[in-house]
């Protein structure tokens, strides 16, 4: 038994066998913190049980699973017992190998990415910097690296079997249309170095006993954690997608094209359900630095961005003297919806007021979500029919309006802006 194994049998604690209700539990892997949501199983609306625990010391093997046991300890036995589904999310593109980690937002240097790029078909999304592919190759990995939602749903197993999903190993190559690693990547490693993929939803196998669900709990493969927050929204048809508004501004959008360009950072994830003929759904996306961290860098607390937006007045034209593009301060480079390296943030505010100035990077913000989802109908994706929202922009109803005239469709808050709440729809739909 290795020390990780080891830690798991001492926290845990065994349920009631799962008498009375069925639950379903989402676990969501976040950049600081986890979180898990339990869901009665065919019960609507939806009333999710939310706990939340952060992780000890720095990201890796035994933080990881220390935060699994703290989190499932926050939920009371009884309903543990009930647990019956069981799927977990993790950030897209965090790789553990040896009990070293690179975590998202690690990048390789240029001669790894060239690498790889020698081998790949044109603008794939492994050829990146910050690619689980990429991280492999900086390793010389040959064998045992696993996602971050693989590791954890490898310990719910209590398995040393690794599986990921469609979702997660997309970044590592994995090809979810063909529902194969593909034979390219052979020239960079032994296809049997990757581990099995399933669908997002597809049960792999029973939890183990020790963690204390009910019995004969299921444990299905899991997603990435934006997707997560995409199924959370409440988006579920063709046309449909989900902006998430936090730090950065991210672009999900459910399409029956697939779309992908790493010149911008546009790549397709495999939707877990295909469409009413069978076909498969695409959630095609892009992220931009642009986004709630320019603002509180700007001074805007939280607070003055309410107030002040209760003070605008829509009706009024916008100063045309101000030609923002909100990069964060002192940044410099844009991926999407602009490839461009060197931009540089332009936020100069000359002589406007507050309240003027806010509207202005609010306006140019939407502006920006506005081009993205140009740009993805300029490559095929459909236009959006509407567009949920999630994170901390969700929530200001004069952003929305905002957001609402530039983009030219509604803008509704998602019906749960929780990545562990779609977690948790995963597993129960799955």
């Amino acid at each position: 038994m290795n020390e990780t194994s080891a830690f798991v049998l001492s926290c845990s604690v065994n349920g009631t066998g799962g008498v009375g209700r069925s639950y379903a539990l989402g676990i969501d892997y976040g950049t600081s913190g986890v979180r898990g949501a339990v869901l009665e199983i065919g019960a609507r609306p939806l009333r999710p049980i939310v706990r939340q625990v952060n992780l000890r010391g720095v990201d890796g093997a035994q933080s990881w699973t220390h935060a699994l046991c703290d989190l499932l300890d926050e939920f009371p036995s009884e309903l543990r017992g009930g647990i019956r589904r069981v799927a977990v999310d993790g950030t897209s593109a965090s790789i553990i190998y040896d009990g070293a980690v690179k975590m998202y937002n690690h990048a390789e240097p240029e001669e790894v990415v060239e690498k790889i790029r020698q081998v790949t078909p044109p603008g794939h999304t492994v050829a990146s910097a910050t690619s689980s592919l990429a991280k492999i190759v900086g390793w010389g990995a040959t064998a045992d690296f696993e996602h971050q939602a693989d590791f954890i749903t490898r310990l719910l197993l209590g398995s040393q079997h690794r599986t990921s999903d469609w979702n997660n190993a997309l970044k590592m190559g994995f090809d979810p249309e063909q529902e194969a690693w593909p034979e390219w990547l052979s020239s960079l490693l032994p296809l049997n170095a990757f581990m099995d993929v399933k669908r997002p939803g597809e049960v792999v196998g029973n939890a183990d006993p020790t963690w204390g669900f009910a019995d004969g709990c299921l444990v299905v493969a899991g997603t990435t954690d934006s997707i997560a927050a995409f199924i959370a929204s409440g988006a579920t048809k063709l046309r449909e997608s989900c902006t998430s508004l936090g730090s950065s501004l991210a672009l999900k959008l459910l399409s029956d094209v697939r779309v992908d360009d790493s010149k911008f950072g546009i790549y397709s994830h495999r939707y877990f359900m295909n469409s009413e003929d069978g076909s498969p759904l695409w959630l095609v996306g892009g992220a931009s630095n642009v986004g709630g961290r320019t603002l509180k860098e700007l001074g805007f607390s939280g607070a003055d961005i309410a107030s002040l937006s209760d003070e605008m007045d829509l009706n009024t034209p916008l100063s045309k003297d101000l030609k923002l593009y909100p990069l964060p301060p002192g940044s410099r480079g844009e991926r999407f919806p602009i490839n461009d390296p060197n931009l540089a943030p332009a936020l100069e505010r000359g002589g406007t007021s507050d309240v003027e100035y806010l509207r202005s990077l609010l306006d140019s913000i939407a502006e920006v979500e506005r081009r993205g989802f140009t740009l993805l109908e300029e490559y095929g994706a459909p236009y959006p029919t509407v567009v949920y929202s999630a994170g901390g922009g969700a929530y200001n109803p004069t952003y929305s309006k905002i957001r609402e005239r530039k983009l030219g469709v509604p803008v509704r808050i998602g019906d749960s802006t929780e990545a562990c709440v779609g977690a948790a729809l995963l597993a129960e739909f799955g």
